[in-house]
């Protein structure tokens, strides 16, 4: 009996399309588990297509293989290599192999991979294409291809494997779903998925592509036993069917066919949490008890086990129960009966996201200047914060915002007062911006990017509190600009309608530096975004935060409190599943820090808040459009954009994973505060 119809847990809406697949096998590297088949007679070995959706298990720097045909080094495969790049590679590499610069270390999240092979084309890179979510990967380490008219092992009458190779030695782990195999012709990944209203990509039904003498669909939808007849069946309508290996559907914690999917992804136990114990079985096997789960919630009533002990969760890191055994989220039947109301683990059950489309209210942007002017668009969205950064050169950022006006230019690596700079950003449109010649944002040929921030579409005045403010707010989004005048204590309305959590702000008079709030800091804490100054303490009062206003009570003559003179302030309220603020504690290991936000974000900003001469830094998936991220600006100088290995970062599906020891990151002891902003929420997010 499945989980959904024994237990009413697994909810209606999942991830992918309805057309998707709704059960995974799991294939156990340590079981051997694979699949198997011979074809009778061999097919077209120079054209086909392999589709498949998986979820990784073991995180381990091991050789896995996906798919692949023939014995000894007289082979073809396609793996995940030791580094978590996708390889293809043709008799065992000696006829070339195509490696991605791309790595794909994400265990929290379901990822569609498509391999497409013509080798009768001309053009040496037309002959095999690799796409990961809809989107071919470009960005390739290894690009020796197969020679033309290479005829291959895989559909050939040898022994095909999924999740093994010839040698035994070298088994996928994790979880797989919806594998189809067209014979004869080479197709995109549009054949197999589509990006729906919001940017997902999600899987189409594939029952009426032309599979070929060779081809087939394996969808898992029959565990009455684990024989090539049922688990292993092909629903293509060619009954190629495949036999399971060491695979089980015996009821209980070896059962390898299970509801966790791409329309309905599952917790299992994170192996990116830094000090997890050893993780086995699909990571549902802890050998200890210092672990955490790949969906934490932050609220709500949960329901997991661990073997026959059910224990009930509120959703939050500090209160799941963790101990050594095998754990049960609802991707098989519950042992036990939960309480009411409580839910299994599992993406179906997370509630709907405020916004389900992070690109609708924050972008990345990169262009190129042309040393003229230009208009920057392909937003989907009119921004009302725009922060630029030249990244060839070493030019001061530049922040501007429809409150103060287009024309009115702060930066935010220096103390400079407000500036007026008629040839900088010449105006917000419907979905972009204008910019002039000004070298600082536009000089021919060189990089730059913009992050951009919806806030709204209109500017008010809020009476909130004891000044006035000119306030252009996006409640829904946790985002306003406020402006004001103020001669000391005193509080200013934000219309947020929630408590920011981060509050950045800058007198627009004078040689003033920024003032930054973090509520992980508390309120009688600073930090300096133009410094790279640890966090310092003002006093109490220094800060006054509600839902409804912010100031200060501090009267001190010669400081620019928040409440001070003319300012600017960006206020943030974080909104569950697209924005993120918080703080984190360094463990000076190169398996650093996971910190979760429950979605895949697109932007981060960090500082060091304990230790002084770090710089505040900047990630984000525009310039780095896949793992690893290592391309970093720093926010409180004028540096061009650098990249470096010790930076190393992996961004996923449900947060950011840091790969380094550097103390600008992951130092240990160090505290740590963070602003991100996400992509997609974790509900529809895919690995990455």
């Amino acid at each position: 009996m499945s989980v959904v119809s024994n237990n009413i847990l697994a909810g209606a809406a999942g991830q992918g399309g309805a057309d998707e697949s709704e059960r995974s096998i799991r294939l156990n590297s340590a079981d051997s588990a694979f699949l198997s088949r011979t074809p009778s007679s061999a097919s077209n070995r120079k054209t086909w297509t392999f589709s498949c959706w998986f979820k990784r298990g073991k995180i381990d720097g091991n050789y896995r293989t996906i798919f692949g045909a023939g014995g000894g080094t007289d082979r073809d495969r396609i793996q995940i290599h030791n580094d978590g790049e996708i390889t293809v590679s043709f008799d065992d590499g000696s006829d070339g192999t195509i490696k991605t610069t791309q790595v794909f270390v994400d265990p929290s999240s379901f990822l569609n991979l498509v391999v497409s092979l013509d080798t009768t084309q001309a053009t040496d890179s037309n002959r095999c294409k690799i796409y990961c979510n809809g989107s071919q990967v470009t960005s390739l380490a290894t690009t020796s291809y197969p020679s033309q008219n290479y005829d291959g092992k895989i559909n050939n009458n040898i022994a095909q494997f999924i999740g093994n190779s010839s040698a035994n030695d070298l088994y996928f782990d994790g979880y797989m779903a919806e594998i189809n195999f067209v014979d004869g012709t080479a197709l995109s990944s549009s054949s197999f998925g589509e990006f729906d209203s919001n940017g997902n990509w999600v899987a189409k039904d594939t029952a009426g592509l032309t599979f070929g003498t060779n081809g087939f669909r394996l969808q898992f939808a029959d565990n009455s036993a684990a024989t090539a007849a049922t688990l292993g069946k092909d629903t293509s309508g060619n009954s190629n069917n495949w036999t399971p290996n060491n695979l089980s559907v015996a009821a209980g914690v070896g059962n390898d066919s299970l509801t966790d999917s791409p329309s309905n992804n599952f917790a299992t136990l994170n192996p990116l949490h830094a000090g997890h114990s050893t993780l086995t079985n699909g990571n549902l096997d802890a050998s200890g008890s210092s672990d955490l789960p790949t969906i934490i919630p932050g609220s709500g009533q949960w329901y997991y086990e661990i073997g026959t002990t059910g224990y009930n969760w509120d959703g939050t890191a500090a209160n799941f129960t963790s101990a050594a055994g095998s754990y049960n989220f609802g991707q098989r039947p519950f042992s036990g009966t939960p309480n009411t109301g409580h839910k299994a683990v599992c993406t179906n059950n997370l509630p709907d996201p405020t916004i389900a489309d992070g690109s609708k209210q924050f972008a990345a942007k990169t262009y190129d200047g042309n040393g003229g002017t230009q208009s920057i668009s392909g937003l989907e969205f009119s921004p009302s914060w725009t922060w630029l950064k030249n990244r060839a050169e070493a030019d001061n950022h530049k922040l501007v915002d429809i409150v103060r006006g287009v024309t009115k230019e702060l930066e935010s690596n220096s103390t400079d007062a407000e500036d007026t700079n008629a040839d900088g950003l010449t105006a917000f449109t419907s979905d972009g911006f204008s910019l002039g010649a000004d070298v600082e944002y536009n000089t021919n040929s060189e990089a730059y990017v913009s992050w951009n921030w919806n806030g709204g579409t209109s500017t008010v005045t809020n009476n909130d509190g004891t000044v006035a403010s000119q306030v252009r707010a996006n409640p829904s989004a946790g985002f306003s600009i406020v402006k004001y005048t103020s001669g000391g204590a005193s509080s200013m309305g934000h219309s947020l309608n929630s408590e920011p959590e981060l509050i950045i702000t800058k007198a627009l008079t004078g040689t003033h530096g920024w003032k930054v709030y973090f509520k992980t800091l508390g309120t009688t804490k600073i930090l300096a975004l133009d410094e790279t100054a640890a966090v310092v303490d003002g006093g109490a009062g220094y800060w006054t935060v509600s839902s409804s206003t912010f100031g200060s009570s501090r009267t001190d003559a010669g400081h620019t409190y928040p409440g001070r003179g003319d300012q600017i302030a960006l206020c943030i309220a974080p909104v569950a599943g697209y924005s993120a603020v918080g703080s984190y504690t360094g463990n000076g290991s190169s398996d650093g820090v996971f910190v979760n936000t429950n979605f895949r974000p697109a932007f981060i900003l960090l500082k060091a808040s304990s230790i002084s001469g770090e710089d505040w830094v900047i990630l984000d998936t525009a310039r780095a459009a896949f793992n690893v991220s290592n391309f970093l600006i720093k926010a409180n100088t004028n540096q061009q954009e650098f990249t470096n290995g010790a930076y190393n970062t992996d961004i996923l599906s449900n947060g950011f994973k840091l790969r380094n020891t550097n103390a600008r990151f992951n130092q240990s002891g160090v505290t740590y505060v963070y602003y991100a902003v996400a992509e997609h929420p974790f509900k529809t997010a895919r690995a990455r």
